[in-house]
Parts: C-alpha cells; sequence; structure tokens
C-alpha cells in the first residue's frame, strides 16, 4: 500500500515553524511511518558503528557511498596544537554516517531482531526476493 516503516532520529518530533507540523506527521503524508530511535551521544553513537562495522554486509556498488562516507568521516586537528576537535568535521559524509548511526543503534544484540526497514512491497530487503528495483538510500542520483 506504499506504507514504508524505518527508523528515524530522536527529533523527529519536533514541530517546524512554518507548517506546526512535526517532521514525523510530515512523512506520514507520504507513507513514511518512523519509530523513534533513542537519543545518545555523538560519542555512544559513534561507538555503536564500531562495533557493528565487523559485522555489517557491505554490497560492492551499492554501498559504494557508505563505504566513501566512512572514509571521508574525520575529526579536524589542530596541527599547533597537535589534537583532534571534539565532534567530526561536518561535510557531505555527515549525513551517510548519520543514517549509518541512527541504524546502528536501533539493532540489537538480538540477531533474531530486524529493524523496521522494510517496505510493503514484494521486495524483501533481507533475501532480496522479488527484487523489482533495488533502493539505495545513500547513492546521489
Amino acid at each position: 500500500d506504499g506504507n514504508i516503516v524505518c527508523e528515524g532520529p530522536h527529533d523527529l518530533r519536533v514541530r517546524e515553524l512554518g507548517t506546526g507540523k512535526s517532521r514525523a506527521e510530515i512523512g506520514r503524508k507520504y507513507g513514511l511511518h518512523f519509530r523513534i530511535g533513542k537519543k545518545l551521544s555523538l560519542e555512544d553513537g559513534i561507538a555503536a558503528v564500531r562495533r557493528l562495522f565487523p559485522k555489517l554486509w557491505i554490497h560492492e556498488t551499492s554501498a559504494a557511498r557508505v563505504v566513501e562516507a566512512a572514509g571521508s568521516y574525520a575529526y579536524e586537528k589542530d596541527e599547533v596544537k597537535g589534537t583532534y576537535s571534539d565532534k567530526p568535521v561536518h561535510n557531505w559524509a555527515s549525513h551517510p554516517m548519520d543514517q549509518l548511526r541512527y541504524y546502528a543503534v536501533s539493532i540489537r544484540e538480538d540477531s533474531s531482531y530486524r529493524p523496521a526497514t522494510k517496505a510493503a512491497t514484494a521486495f524483501d530487503i533481507w533475501t532480496e526476493q522479488d527484487a523489482a528495483y533495488e533502493f539505495n538510500p545513500l547513492e546521489v542520483g
């Protein structure tokens, strides 16, 4: 029926000044139904991604942008002081890595758990059965 259930960041309940609607409400208008994630510190989210990386299966072409983003996601170094900033540089890699961070904090250690990311279509993202199309939210197009 076109409804998609997906993970979302903790701030989806924030109301926009112009419309008075939350981002979750606006998403529902377009068939997106969010499960709101926990609010964690940036450091906890990055740690969750680091724990997740050894378990990830990364598709060579579909997820190439994620791999590229992970390689570009870095802290800024102060060459004079020899220290790094307390937050990663905000650049093109920030959004793909934020998406991966939200995913990493949404999954559970229970291996039978699957995050709510299945589209209500014939396409099953876990088995890739009956795939009429390939969807990659991180692909630039």
